[in-house]
């Protein structure tokens, strides 16, 4: 076999791929019901997106195992040119070093802030290892996939499920970012979630890298309790003596402590804050109010977690800020 015939091989393998997935997300019929024929555009804004999410999850499964195909077409051509095994071309293509001990120790201190207390580096540093063993050779992988792209030997012929467009309401809302921006981000977060602690400092980065171009929006979608509420609803009041971001702010730095019934006052103390005020505004009906409102709003549009960030009314999926400014490019018509 030559290698122009290799190269074909593979992208059949990966355009039977994309047909397979085309064939069920082309169908614009969803069902009919009463002699009515309802499409996706017909459905809830819920179900709308329930339905993407779904078509999402199943494209990334089948890009996987494209992926993998593809690759193994590669290491079964080289394996014919070098007389070697497949699994040994594999194995010396993707080879990576033994993390050090340095390493997870480097990993360990850079991660605490994730990490339950009561783990020392000794009881997990060998899971760490192979968490960054499992990196490097993730990285080799996708490193030889973009090498192979680049050479035009592999061409990827999955289409992408697209997020529906969905109107959010942000009236009032507390936003970042220049008023008349054309891009608007609004992110569904709970103050007490892990990962949108983790993705603040990199839509606080979006917002600076785009400071005329993007307005980001911050919507309360609590779902860790009480306790996630009442931490909301600090966040107005302080937003009522103009300190709302630098509650948010503080209130992902502690978060840890947010499970406490006094972490609203406890943060608005750190802030120096009126606290007759601010415990006042926690009294009343306005805070609850706006909260609930929110969270009301992130229901109707279909979020079930957190965080939940659309960029000019689509879902984004990844939360990696090099693909958030690909999607705000996009909207921009870069």
């Amino acid at each position: 076999m030559n290698a122009g015939r290799t190269v074909s091989k593979a992208c059949i393998l990966i355009a039977i791929s994309g047909n397979l997935l085309l064939a069920g997300s082309a169908r614009a019929d969803i069902f009919k019901f009463g002699g009515k024929v309802f499409k996706a555009t017909d459905l809830s804004v819920a179900d709308q997106q329930a339905l993407f999410d779904i078509e999402s999850d199943e494209y990334n499964r089948r890009l996987l195992l494209a992926q993998q195909a593809a690759l193994n077409v590669y290491f079964g051509d080289e394996a014919k040119k070098t007389g070697k095994s497949k699994s040994d071309v594999e194995a010396a293509v993707l080879n990576v070093a033994e993390p050090t001990d340095k390493q997870a120790a480097d990993w360990f201190e850079q991660n605490k802030s994730r990490i339950p207390p009561g783990y020392t580096l000794d009881k997990v540093a060998g899971e760490i290892k192979t968490l960054l063993k499992d990196q490097a050779a993730k990285e080799k992988r996708e490193a030889l996939l973009a090498k192979l792209k680049a050479d035009g030997k592999l061409v990827l012929l999955l289409k992408e499920p697209e997020a529906p467009v969905v109107s959010i309401d942000v009236k009032d809302l507390p936003t970042q970012g220049a008023a008349n921006a054309k891009v608007t981000v609004v992110e569904f977060a709970d103050y007490q979630c892990p990962h949108c602690k983790m993705v603040a400092p990199t839509l606080e980065a979006l917002v600076k890298k785009y400071p005329t171009q993007v307005k980001f929006v911050f919507a309360d979608f609590p779902i860790k309790g009480v306790s996630s509420e009442s931490v909301a609803q600090g966040a107005y009041c302080a937003g009522e003596q103009h300190k709302y971001w630098e509650f948010h702010d503080l209130a992902f730095e502690k978060q840890q402590e947010l499970g406490s019934s006094d972490a609203p006052t406890n943060l608005a103390k750190s802030l120096k804050l009126d606290e007759a005020k601010f415990a006042n505004c926690l009294k009343g009906t306005a805070a609850v109010a706006r909260v609930n409102k929110s969270k009301a709003e992130g229901e109707r549009i279909g979020i079930t977690g957190t965080p939940a960030i659309f960029i000019n009314g689509r879902r984004v999926k990844s939360h990696d800020l090099a693909e958030l400014e690909k999607s705000v490019k996009k909207s921009l018509g870069k």
